[in-house]
């Protein structure tokens, strides 16, 4: 699993994977692959949510790594590469950029981030870039669509997509953007 930040909306879902896990007797291992402190906010939203969670015999083992910037992690199948982005998480948050081992092909995601020419590198060669849209006027550690506009041409992907739009983003002219959706399939 990977994460872009520490932000509960990003990561605080694993808290319910594993107990998830633990009950339904999983006996993969499962590697969460995060931001530093990464462990330790994930053994603190443990506790907060169901004291002694952190303690409990499971038939897995959950394994933490923490992102190193543009330090590839791979398994076989999948490499990441992180790239840290401007977002105020109380840790570094990066957008990451994933290339599949089989098929060669590689996404990436901005995750939360005001514009940095970090996001350049992540998309390089992408043959997908899902970059959040969060807002139509800029917005202060989020990505808004004024702001891409000026930057689009420079990101090298054969696709950008827009994701998690807040309901002015939405108001906003977007016949020129490519916008996520749900139940959208991609082939990538």
């Amino acid at each position: 699993m990977l994460v872009t930040h520490l932000h509960a909306d990003h990561f605080g879902g694993i808290v319910f994977l594993i107990l998830d896990g633990q009950f339904r007797r999983r006996t993969i291992d499962l590697t969460v692959v995060g931001p530093p402190g990464t462990e330790r906010r994930l053994n603190e939203a443990m506790e907060a949510s169901f004291p002694g969670s952190t303690e409990v015999k499971r038939r897995f083992v959950v394994r933490v790594v923490e992102h190193r910037e543009r330090t590839a992690w791979a398994t076989h199948r999948f490499t990441a590469l992180p790239f840290e982005v401007r977002h105020a998480a109380g840790a570094p948050s990066y957008a990451l950029r994933v290339k599949n081992a089989e098929s060669g092909s590689c996404i990436a995601y901005s995750g939360d981030t005001e514009w940095t020419d970090a996001l350049l590198d992540a998309a390089q060669g992408t043959d997908l870039f899902l970059c959040e849209g969060y807002a139509h006027h800029p917005v202060r550690w989020h990505m808004d669509l004024t702001t891409l506009q000026t930057h689009r041409h420079r990101l090298e992907t054969r696709h950008l997509l827009l994701t998690r739009l807040s309901p002015t983003a939405l108001e906003a002219d977007l016949s020129t953007w490519d916008v996520a959706h749900d139940a959208l399939t991609l082939t990538v």
